[in-house]
C-alpha cells in the first residue's frame, strides 16, 4: 500500500487508523482473526517431511505440463493475459541442457523473441512491462516492476549464452541500463517499481501518435521511424495512438531504405534518443521508491 491514499487505493496510514481503531473497540475479535489467518498459512505453506527422494521423472513432468501450455505461435503460456514467467523461462533453459532437448530451448528462444519485439517492451529506453493484455504481447500493463526486469534481463543473458543471438544480449543490456538509470537509488540499492499511470491517464507516457513522431524528426527520419516501430495514423492502441513495437529485422530496414546495417543501426539509435527525449518531457508516471531487500537480490 501507498504511504497516503493515491488513486483508488487506500494508504496504509489510514488501513493502521482503521486497525488502531478496531483493537480499542474489540481487541479480542482482533486476536481471533488474527489466530484464523495464521492457521490458514499454515496450510498452504507447512508441509511434512518427506522420506522420499524426488525422482527425475517430476522434472520430465515438469516439462511436459509446460510444453502443453505452450503457444507455439507467439510464445509464452496460455491465453491472454500472458506474462512473462521468467522462471519458467530458465527452467527451460536448464531443461533444454541437462536433458540434451533442443525443443525446451526453441520454446524459450521464441518466447524471448516476440516480446523482445512487442509492446511489452519499452523500444526506446528498455525495460520490460508488468504483462501483456493480449495473447501477442503488443498492449501491456503500463506498469515496471524491479522484479520482472531483474528476472528477465538473467533469462536473456542466459539465451544469448545458448544461442548467440546478438538481439538477446541487446535487450539483456538495455533492460540493465533502464534499471540502473530510472530505478537505481542514490544511496545504493534499487526501487521497486514504476507506475503505469500518468495525469494523463495509464500508459500515456508511452503512446504515440504518428504526428507526434513527424514533430520530433525530419520527414525522411520520421518515416523511417513509423516503419521501424510500426507507428501508422489509425494507431494500435486507443484513439489513434500506437505502442512501439520492432517487428522488422535491422538488415530487412536496411535493404528496404537501400543502406547499410551499420548505417541502419545508426538511424535507430538516434532515433530513439530523440523521441526518448521528447517523451522525457510529458508528465512522468511515479516512481515506487521502497528498496526490497529480496527484489534487491534479484537484481
Amino acid at each position: 500500500f501507498p504511504p497516503r491514499r493515491r488513486g483508488g487505493l487506500r494508504g496504509l496510514d489510514e488501513i493502521l487508523r482503521g486497525i488502531a481503531e478496531l483493537w480499542r473497540k474489540n481487541p479480542e475479535e482482533v486476536r481471533k482473526a488474527a489466530e484464523q489467518n495464521i492457521d490458514m498459512l499454515k496450510t498452504f505453506y507447512v508441509t511434512e517431511k518427506s522420506v522420499q527422494i524426488a525422482s527425475y521423472n517430476i522434472v520430465v513432468e515438469t516439462f511436459d505440463v509446460l510444453a502443453s501450455s505452450f503457444d507455439s505461435l507467439y510464445g509464452g503460456f496460455g491465453s491472454a493475459p500472458k506474462f512473462p514467467m521468467p522462471v519458467y523461462l530458465e527452467f527451460l533453459h536448464a531443461f533444454s541442457v541437462f536433458d540434451r532437448n533442443p525443443s525446451a530451448a526453441k520454446m524459450a528462444s521464441l518466447t524471448l523473441e516476440h516480446m523482445a519485439r512487442g509492446g511489452i517492451y519499452d523500444q526506446l529506453v528498455g525495460g520490460f512491462f508488468r504483462y501483456s493484455t493480449d495473447r501477442v504481447w503488443l498492449i501491456p500493463h503500463f506498469e515496471k516492476m524491479l522484479y520482472d526486469n531483474a528476472l528477465l534481463a538473467k533469462v536473456y543473458l542466459q539465451n544469448y549464452l545458448l544461442t548467440g543471438r546478438k538481439l538477446f544480449e541487446q535487450i539483456a543490456v538495455e533492460t540493465l541500463d533502464w534499471m540502473i538509470s530510472e530505478l537505481g537509488g542514490p544511496e545504493g540499492g534499487f526501487f521497486s517499481a514504476v507506475d503505469a499511470d500518468t495525469i494523463e491517464g495509464e500508459g500515456a507516457f508511452y503512446l504515440w501518435r504518428r504526428e507526434d513522431v513527424y514533430r520530433c524528426l525530419d520527414e525522411e527520419t520520421a518515416r523511417f521511424a513509423c516503419r521501424a516501430f510500426g507507428i501508422t495514423d489509425a494507431g494500435n492502441f486507443e484513439h489513434g495512438k500506437n505502442v512501439l513495437t520492432f517487428k522488422l529485422d535491422v538488415e530487412q530496414l536496411a535493404a528496404e531504405n537501400g543502406i547499410e546495417v551499420t548505417e541502419a543501426l545508426q538511424k535507430l539509435n538516434v532515433i530513439k534518443s530523440r523521441l526518448a527525449e521528447a517523451r522525457r518531457q510529458r508528465p512522468k508516471p511515479a516512481v515506487d521508491d521502497k528498496i526490497i531487500a529480496a527484489w534487491n537480490g534479484m537484481a
